[in-house]
């Protein structure tokens, strides 16, 4: 199915499978696409498969504007499969990710609020049941794996909307501590040894990094850092003054929110006895200290 396409890019996972195309002119993206989306209901057809066109929907990424004709036919903006229109939605989920069409992740941003905010219900409970080391436990059991999970797409979001999930944090830290209400935080977080989510992000951004150095990454993220020639062929640089990685231009604030480029801008501002630990969790015990130590 991938190569019966000469435009679309796709992304397969089990029985799901996502569809991707860019241009900058939406009527030459809408002809290209149906053109596309006509090829690959031959090779359905032709391959006794069929396409539920009731559960296939399209998402507009960017920020540009769809006017409701085409100023030189008139024609109306639609992306069709077998004459069917297909709908528009503001946001996908995708193995377990809301992805929205401006990248905000305030979507996902809020389903993992609520689904934090239920196992706090449950934390709570057993506040003054359980001894610290058993609430902490309960904490990396149930809210931790949330704050994780692809943590290095949606960390990125901007921190009024990550503050949603910050707040439940300060509130998990206090139960944990059996602490009030309007305790500080900050003292909280490092007795226990725990990341706030802004960090996190950091954390799980130089840890890919890390593992892109040692090789430790698939072959597919090859492309996604590229290491700078200078410092790679000639070790006298100062790797403090000229950046170990080659970073891409940035034309808008999201694409200067990707690894790409976040990856090695973080990895810059690390001290070198983080960048040079023999393993990988070395690295990240390294890597929390030096966060939890500027708490």
């Amino acid at each position: 199915m991938t190569y019966c396409c000469k435009y679309l890019h796709f992304l397969l996972f089990a029985d799901d499978t996502n569809i991707f195309y860019s241009n900058p002119d939406l009527w030459r993206l809408m002809h290209i696409v149906n053109g596309e989306l006509d090829v690959l209901s031959d090779w359905f057809k032709a391959n006794r498969l069929s396409l539920n066109i009731k559960k296939t929907n399209y998402m507009m990424f960017g920020y540009k504007k769809i006017v409701s004709n085409c100023p030189i036919n008139n024609t109306a903006f639609c992306i069709k499969i077998d004459d069917v229109s297909i709908s528009e939605v503001e946001y996908t989920k995708f193995l377990g990710i809301f992805t929205d069409k401006k990248l905000t992740w305030q979507r996902h941003v809020s389903y993992m609020s609520s689904k934090i905010a239920r196992s706090l219900y449950a934390l709570n409970r057993l506040k003054f049941k359980l001894p610290i080391d058993a609430l902490s436990s309960l904490y990396f059991s149930l809210i931790y794996p949330h704050l994780i999970y692809c943590n290095i797409l949606w960390g990125c979001a901007a921190k009024s909307i990550l503050n949603e999930l910050f707040i439940l944090q300060k509130r998990a830290v206090r139960i944990i501590n059996k602490c009030g209400y309007l305790t500080h935080s900050d003292p909280l977080f490092k007795s226990l040894g725990l990341l706030k989510v802004y960090d996190l992000y950091e954390h799980c951004c130089a840890l890919f990094v890390y593992k892109f150095k040692n090789n430790y990454l698939p072959s597919v993220c090859d492309s996604l850092l590229s290491i700078n020639a200078r410092t790679n062929n000639d070790r006298s640089y100062s790797l403090r003054s000229v950046n170990e990685f080659t970073i891409p231009f940035a034309r808008t604030s999201i694409r200067e929110r990707c690894i790409t480029i976040r990856g090695p801008k973080i990895w810059c501002n690390l001290d070198e006895d983080i960048k040079i630990s023999s393993s990988i969790s070395v690295f990240k015990d390294k890597l929390a200290k030096f966060h939890i130590n500027q708490y």
